[in-house]
């Protein structure tokens, strides 16, 4: 009886200690995934400050911030960036680049790998496949301009699906079946390797295209100091050799 009290003492302790709450928030976009978590361990590391991040695509981080919503520091595309920044809602003077990610080829693990050696290559491949995914985020946006610039638009059309962000194009891959083949961020279909993707390699490159990414305080957020830390261990040789190592170029 005596310990069954004890362990009773015990628990109530630790649930009373105080979780320790996040320092900054961090709202970016999800083909920067990898690297972001990266540079939050780091500056938890270095600074012992805590980072909450939430990830979404591009077209949702404006709608979230022109809401009013946001964070301290805020991750997306150089454009997006520059629009937040064009309403006053981000400080365009601290503004970071992170670097740059291109658009890859993923099939699930035991499917047949498409060759994507060259132009014709991709677009035979596009054409062959028996179904073919991507988002409808900034880089799905590409890859539709692409296959309209290809002329191959009219002959995939009605095999083709386009998911909101990348996760979900990635978790269809995986789960699906026959010759599918998905595009999207190379960072992200790294991200899925061990769940079941292969990457098959980077579009060819006359056809490649990269998004670059960059970090801005939120105008008016709290938190300077940390968010300052932030963009400090961005800034870093440390913090671009993981960058760098994470996929963004």
């Amino acid at each position: 009886m005596i310990w069954k009290v004890t362990a009773l003492i015990a628990a109530a302790t630790i649930s009373a200690i105080p979780v320790r709450a996040a320092d900054i928030s961090i709202l970016s976009a999800g083909a920067v995934e990898p690297g972001v978590h990266a540079l939050t361990e780091l500056l938890k590391a270095k600074y012992g400050v805590n980072a909450e991040v939430r990830f979404a695509t591009a077209p949702a981080i404006q709608k979230i911030v022109g809401n009013g919503g946001g964070a301290n520091i805020v991750i997306a595309p150089l454009a997006v960036i520059g629009q937040i920044a064009g309403s006053g809602k981000a400080d365009a003077a601290e503004q970071t680049l992170l670097g740059k990610v291109g658009v890859g080829v993923t099939v699930r693990r035991g499917a047949p790998l498409p060759d994507i050696s060259s132009t014709a290559a991709f677009k035979e491949a596009m054409i062959a496949a028996d179904s073919i995914l991507y988002n409808q985020a900034s880089t799905g946006n590409y890859v539709h301009g692409l296959v309209a610039k290809l002329g191959i638009g009219a002959q995939i059309e009605s095999k083709t699906k386009r998911y909101p962000d990348g996760d979900a194009v990635m978790a269809h891959v995986i789960a699906g079946s026959g010759r599918e083949i998905g595009l999207g961020a190379i960072t992200e279909i790294k991200l899925n390797l061990e769940k079941g993707l292969v990457f098959v390699g980077p579009l060819p490159a006359e056809v490649q295209n990269y998004t670059s990414y960059a970090a801005a305080p939120m105008s008016g957020s709290n938190h300077s100091t940390d968010g300052a830390k932030f963009l400090d261990v961005l800034r870093s040789s440390e913090g671009r050799q993981l960058l760098a190592s994470r996929g963004i170029e």
